[in-house]
């Protein structure tokens, strides 16, 4: 699955996302679009998310997704249940080990005749020697059959942080390299920058030599921000067309 750019639920300095909003450039400036709300219980896990819709000078409620952990320290799981504005219901099912490490994932829809859970896609993780997620394939019930759809390949250098991500569908038997993300950072670690890289519209056995896309990173620590400004190649210059504000807890 093509991961969506985003933080991950814990900032590097480990406090929690309180909320995001999301920007879309217009004439007249930045204009808000949607936002999502973060609900934490009395243990600091995660229980529920909220995302609203501009409407006019209002926010609507576009859908929620709730989070119920079940399991011990061996085998944990975290499902969350999703429920749009249609009351279509789906739910994502993660395999956490003790450490809360995210290492497999099941994508399932309601079926509401048989009135179950059914799974449609399935996430099988490859961890390395220390603990590194470095691969997530993506399997697809295709008739009864688990087949291969997609997938993602992460490295990372010696300080342990992931410098690139490659985004491969199978095709004709194959892994294909649709896009590589690489991650640039500053010398206390922090993730300052990362550039697209698309299959080379000419060559698609092969990865363009330009990126075509760049997301930077601002971090305000007295106000408790994160800001990821989304930029695209036009015309030879990078234009900035979507950004994303998350607000920390304290």
């Amino acid at each position: 699955m093509i991961p969506i750019l985003s933080l991950s639920l814990y900032a590097q300095d480990k406090s929690r996302i309180a909320g995001q909003t999301y920007f879309e450039r217009v004439d007249t400036g930045w204009l808000p679009v949607h936002k999502d709300d973060f609900q934490y219980d009395m243990h600091q896990q995660l229980i529920r998310t909220a995302r609203f819709d501009r409407v006019g000078e209002e926010w609507k409620e576009k859908g929620n997704t709730r989070f119920e952990y079940v399991g011990d320290s061996i085998r944990l799981e975290m499902k969350s249940e999703a429920i749009d504005e249609r009351a279509t219901a789906v739910r994502d099912k993660y395999l956490l080990d003790h450490n809360g490490k995210e290492v497999g994932v099941e994508f399932q829809d309601f079926d509401s005749i048989t009135q179950t859970w059914v799974t449609h896609v399935q996430g099988e993780y490859l961890l390395d020697a220390q603990g590194r997620t470095i691969e997530k394939q993506y399997l697809r019930n295709r008739n009864g059959r688990w087949m291969p759809e997609d997938r993602n390949l992460f490295e990372y250098d010696k300080r342990n942080r992931m410098i690139a991500d490659e985004f491969q569908m199978w095709e004709n038997d194959n892994w294909v390299t649709h896009q590589r993300t690489v991650n640039h950072y500053d010398k206390y670690g922090k993730l300052v920058f990362a550039e697209v890289f698309p299959q080379d519209s000419k060559h698609p056995e092969r990865l363009s030599n330009e990126a075509t896309t760049r997301i930077e990173m601002t971090y305000d620590p007295k106000s408790r921000t994160v800001e990821k400004l989304i930029k695209s190649m036009k015309d030879g210059k990078w234009v900035a067309e979507f950004k994303r504000i998350t607000y920390l807890t304290s």
